[in-house]
């Protein structure tokens, strides 16, 4: 249904099916879905909560602490929540099995922390 322009229609069923008995591979699913939908929506407020739910169910996965980085990045402009995020991100990285794709989310995540941290610290230096 989100594919189709039928956003208000894909949010009743995703809210609907949410509240059914679900796998949490279903779950997961849906929540992902449900939270991208509503970030294309420009309604990333709501999306936090969704993020939220699915970085407490899956800690080893980086995308929804880095969706709610973004959010505190660049919406709130509060840099050390972002900050506190990413880490969250790169501590779930860490425990998978050596991977080339470790790596590679590493590197991002480390980049992204440390573009973070030099904003902030920037930001603290103005202030001063």
């Amino acid at each position: 249904l989100d594919t189709n322009g039928l956003s208000d229609q894909a949010e009743n069923a995703y809210w609907a099916a949410l509240q059914r008995s679900l796998t949490q591979g279903e779950r997961l699913i849906l929540l992902r879905r449900f939270a991208a939908l509503l970030k294309r929506a420009n309604r990333r407020v709501e999306a936090m909560m969704l993020w939220e739910q699915l970085a407490d169910m899956t800690q080893d996965d980086p995308d929804p602490c880095i969706e709610i980085a973004k959010y505190f990045e660049w919406h709130t402009r509060l840099l050390q929540p972002a900050i506190e995020w990413t880490e969250r991100a790169i501590r779930g990285v860490k425990d998978w099995s050596c991977t080339s794709s470790k790596d590679v989310h590493l590197v991002a995540l480390n980049h992204r922390l440390q573009r973070l941290e030099r904003k902030r610290d920037s930001m603290m230096a103005q202030v001063s």
